[in-house]
């Protein structure tokens, strides 16, 4: 029978932590981890952490948008200092 282990717990060494379906293995996540919140990482299923810092440094690595510190201009309105 096919069983679902928490990566998290394994990493953070509690291992031994299974699940009957990833329905409940999914509810432990949400319970006791740190999982990525964005559409894409959903989908995924397993883009969960073990703590906030190390969520909040993924979201930076792979959710962050760079906005430009000045808009994209054609070349004859820039502004040479």
């Amino acid at each position: 029978q096919e069983h679902f282990a928490c990566h998290v717990c394994e990493r953070m060494g509690a291992p031994h932590q299974y699940f009957a379906d990833y329905g409940f293995l999914r509810e432990h996540f949400f319970e006791e981890h740190h999982p990525c919140l964005e559409a894409a990482c959903l989908e995924q299923r397993y883009v969960v952490f073990g703590c906030e810092q190390e969520l909040a440094a993924h979201r930076r690595e792979r959710h962050s948008t760079r906005v430009p510190r000045f808009p994209p201009t054609s070349g004859r309105n820039r502004v040479t200092p």
